[in-house]
C-alpha cells in the first residue's frame, strides 16, 4: 500500500482511499491524460531543454575564440616564452594523388603523405590549411587541420598523413598546404 500526503491537512493517505481519514477532503488521483500529459513534457520538453542548455555550456567552454593568422604559442605555466611563429614551420615536402578504390561506384578521395618541418627550439602545434585548387587555379575546397592533433609537435621533420583530409571536388587538380596557426599545447 503505498501513501500519499493530503493536499489539505498534510495527513498520511492511502493511494487507492477515496477521501482523507484526518479532514474528510476527497482524494485526487491523476488521470491517464493528466500523466501522459505529464511525461509529454517531462520527455520532449524538459529533458531536450536540458541537453540544450548542457551542450550550449559545453560548447563554449571548449571553443576556442577565432584565431588570427599569426598567432604567437601561448606558453605553459613555468616555461620561458618562445618566440616561435609561424616562419618557423614550414611544409618541407608532399606527396599528394586523388583516388577511387571503390568498385561499385566512384569515391574519390585525397590520399597522401606531408613533411612538415618544425624549426622553433621548443615542441609546438601547428596547424595547416589543405587548399585544393582547379585547372585554373581557382580555390575549389579548403580545411583546416591539426596533423598532430592536440599534441606539439618536437623541432625537426614530423611526417603526417593526409588522406581523406580533403573533399574531391570535380575538375580538382592540385593541392596546397599552408601554415596558419602555432599554438603550445600543455
Amino acid at each position: 500500500m503505498s501513501l500519499t500526503r493530503c493536499k489539505d491537512c498534510g495527513g498520511s493517505v492511502s493511494k487507492s482511499a477515496k477521501a482523507c481519514p484526518h479532514c474528510g477532503a476527497p482524494v485526487k488521483r491523476r488521470g491517464v491524460i493528466s500523466s501522459l500529459a505529464r511525461l509529454f513534457i517531462i520527455v520532449f520538453l524538459i529533458i531536450p531543454l536540458g541537453i540544450a542548455i548542457f551542450l550550449a555550456v559545453y560548447d563554449s567552454r571548449t571553443k576556442e575564440s577565432p584565431p588570427a593568422a599569426t598567432e604567437i604559442a601561448t606558453q605553459p605555466r613555468g616555461q620561458p616564452a618562445t618566440s616561435c611563429s609561424l616562419s618557423d614551420i614550414s611544409i618541407k615536402s608532399m606527396k599528394v594523388r586523388f583516388v577511387d578504390e571503390c568498385r561499385a561506384s566512384p569515391c574519390i578521395y585525397l590520399k597522401g603523405v606531408a613533411v612538415l618541418t618544425n624549426a622553433c627550439s621548443v615542441p609546438i602545434g601547428v596547424q595547416i590549411k589543405i587548399i585544393g585548387y582547379d585547372k585554373s587555379g581557382s580555390p575549389m575546397a579548403t580545411r583546416e587541420l591539426w596533423p598532430a592533433s592536440t599534441s606539439n609537435i618536437s623541432p625537426g621533420d614530423y611526417t603526417f598523413s593526409l588522406d581523406q583530409w580533403l573533399d574531391y571536388q570535380p575538375g580538382m587538380e592540385s593541392v596546397e598546404l599552408i601554415p596558419v596557426r602555432v599554438r603550445q599545447w600543455r
